[in-house]
């Protein structure tokens, strides 16, 4: 739209002088001094209003009466700003006496045109009311009926214009002088005029281009990274802006339905505004939020402005003040938005939230520009040309284009920069997880020791490349088991670094005192000293070759025997209080009885359905393996790591000791 704007502004400001002295009004020789074209740049009849009859076009009706205008610059600026409706220009033109075929050019006009020579009918663009067809024709040409062109004889021109009064500008008619000559020569003025309207429209071929393939490599990047769904909304609007800049492109330089034009506009408006709340939505990591859809409800009801306009619902005066509180709301909907960002992405969203802000504040000057035009304040239309066209070099360009393409690059460098960044993490992360798989392998045992009397199993299941459960079976004195179990809170690395700190610590004390509470106090100072907010459940048992089990809880599940859940003394995990004593419970494990010991990923396993394990089915299943216990869990939905460890007494050892 701004693009035809452009033009349309740019060919009222820069147009010739006001009136003054001029050849001889409305009449025009193109065979003299044997020039072969002619411009209609001076003084024409004009009449505002219309006759049905068409009488006004017949080459013998007297003009005399109706005043004079230019013909290179439009009503608006010579004295009918507000004129809407119809309006026509005559003038006569003297022809060769030996004329070749003749061609009419005829250059934008507002909005729809019957040109008639010598009565005749020879050139339309747009459908009359009553039924009227809203049709912009830029850059047209027209034959001369070999008759007319042939005739040595004056010919009568009459243009009968229609202004589209829902128009941008409220001025029509002409905007620049049309010509009539050789058909050749007008053919190439045509050609040349086609080449000045590409220039002219560079800087959206530009952005074009820039959105293009800034959206291209936006969706590369989700295809690499499907997770980060910032990089497809950040395609999808680039694709929004490249169909609406497209959609003006194609304007320039075709005839065009007004009404579609703006209707296919209105709509492209919806998405590339409605996508720009998701995408910093996505791009900041943040929930939706009431601001983030008052975003989305003004865009769609900018949309809907405009779509109204299509329909002929809205004067152009309303329609422009409107869009200036719309671009504006927008403007600092998103802006506000920008700062209710993620930690990790505030400063690259507050640093794009600049462009953001003029770009939206410059359309905002745009459209209150033209309210003042609409209004009749002709001055305003040098302040809005600022915006659209502020130096031709290297090319003809504005500030409208010049702050979206800012918004572009801008955005696509914080695009490349959250890649580059994100893989950088990604790399250190898998180096981590690395070390902590390999930490973990030397920490948590694959084979359980062969100790005498006892028959002893474990399953380990993280739900990830790395846990932060672990387990100890270590044989003691006495032909007895020290065996400990535990979960630490958190992930990766730093929980690989705390199951390393508390594996290594009991393996340390194992040596020197095999009491359970005494070992459980050592490895919560320990934790203590090298704490960096997480806690550790933990439970640490001895059984001794007769069967007596001497057992101290940190906060972690408790045990079962033959399927019947014992009650211990519980005190808090390991690393939250350094006064915390740990209190010793004892009791005797018969010959054939299963002590099964478990992390709480198995009562946390969590269905499709969000329905838990629970304890009462785990109580149930615990005098199963332990394999068996972890794959029922397992098939129930595992959703954190799955510890299973069970001891059991053989039969023949406690019958020797009973001997």
């Amino acid at each position: 739209m701004l693009a035809r704007l452009a033009l349309r502004l740019i060919a009222v400001i820069l147009a010739a002088p006001a009136l003054g002295g001029s050849l001889t009004a409305q009449s025009f020789d193109l065979a003299a001094h044997g020039q072969q074209i002619i411009a209609f740049d001076q003084l024409l009849r004009f009449h505002p209003g219309d006759d049905p009859t068409l009488a006004w076009a017949n080459p013998a009706f007297d003009d005399s009466s109706w005043p004079l205008i230019r013909g290179n610059e439009t009503w608006y600026a010579q004295g009918y700003p507000k004129l809407t409706g119809f309006a026509w220009y005559r003038f006569k033109v003297t022809l060769p006496s030996q004329a070749g075929p003749l061609a009419l050019w005829v250059p934008l006009i507002a909005t729809n045109f019957q040109i008639y020579a010598d009565g005749r009918l020879i050139a339309q663009n747009g459908a009359m009311p009553p039924h009227p067809r809203a049709r912009y024709g830029p850059n047209l040409v027209f034959p001369i009926p070999a008759d007319l062109a042939q005739s040595g004889q004056p010919l009568i021109i009459a243009i009968r214009v229609w202004h589209y009064r829902w128009e941008y500008e409220l001025f029509g008619g002409l905007q620049e002088a049309m010509r009539l000559g050789d058909a050749g020569l007008i053919r190439e003025w045509q050609a040349q005029r086609w080449r000045t309207i590409f220039w002219v429209n560079t800087q959206f071929n530009i952005n074009c281009l820039v959105c293009l393939l800034a959206g291209l490599g936006s969706l590369a990047l989700f295809f690499l990274r499907p997770t980060d769904r910032e990089f497809l909304w950040f395609g999808v609007w680039e694709a929004f802006n490249v169909l609406y800049v497209l959609l003006e492109i194609w304007c320039a330089f075709h005839s065009f339905n007004v009404i579609f034009w703006r209707l296919g506009g209105a709509i492209l408006l919806a998405g590339l505004n409605g996508c720009l709340p998701i995408l910093i939505r996505h791009f900041g990591r943040t929930d939706r939020t009431r601001l983030y859809w008052a975003a989305i409800a003004v865009a769609l009801l900018d949309s809907a402005i405009n779509a109204l306009l299509a329909f002929n619902g809205i004067s152009i005066l309303s329609f422009c003040i409107a869009e200036a509180v719309m671009k504006l709301l927008i403007g600092a909907l998103n802006c506000g938005l920008l700062f209710q960002t993620s930690k990790e992405s505030k400063v690259e969203m507050r640093v794009f939230a600049l462009p953001v802000a003029v770009y939206f504040l410059n359309l905002t000057a745009v459209y209150t520009g033209l309210a003042l035009v609409a209004q009749g304040a002709t001055r305003a239309g040098h302040y809005v040309q600022l915006f659209i066209g502020f130096t031709n070099w290297p090319f003809p360009l504005g500030t409208y284009q010049t702050t979206g393409i800012a918004v572009q690059l801008a955005l696509f460098t914080i695009l490349l920069f959250r890649f580059v960044r994100t893989r950088s993490d990604e790399e250190r992360y898998k180096t981590e997880l690395e070390a902590a798989r390999t930490v973990q392998q030397v920490l948590v045992p694959e084979e359980i020791p062969t100790i005498p009397g006892f028959a002893l199993a474990s399953v380990y299941k993280p739900a990830g490349q790395v846990g932060g459960d672990f387990f100890q079976i270590i044989p003691i004195a006495n032909g007895g088991v020290l065996a400990a179990i535990g979960d630490v809170s958190g992930k990766g690395m730093p929980a690989a670094m705390t199951v390393a700190l508390l594996v290594g610590t009991l393996r340390t004390l194992a040596h020197y005192t095999q009491k359970p509470s005494e070992i459980l106090a050592a490895m919560n100072q320990r934790m203590l000293a090298r704490n960096s907010g997480g806690f550790t459940t933990c439970l640490v048992l001895t059984v001794s070759a007769a069967g007596t089990v001497t057992a101290a809880n940190a906060g972690h599940i408790s045990p079962y025997v033959n399927g019947r859940e014992l009650t211990l003394a519980n005190g808090l995990p390991l690393g939250l209080s350094a006064h915390e004593q740990y209190a010793e419970s004892v009791f005797s494990l018969a010959a054939g009885e299963q002590l099964t010991l478990m992390t709480d990923g198995v009562v946390e396993a969590r269905a499709a359905t969000g329905e838990l394990l629970g304890f009462d089915r785990v109580q149930a299943m615990t005098t199963e393996p332990a394999d068996a216990i972890v794959q029922a869990a397992q098939d129930f939905g595992q959703d954190d790591d799955i510890t299973v460890m069970t001891l059991r007494l053989a039969q023949r050892a406690r019958a020797a000791i009973d001997l």
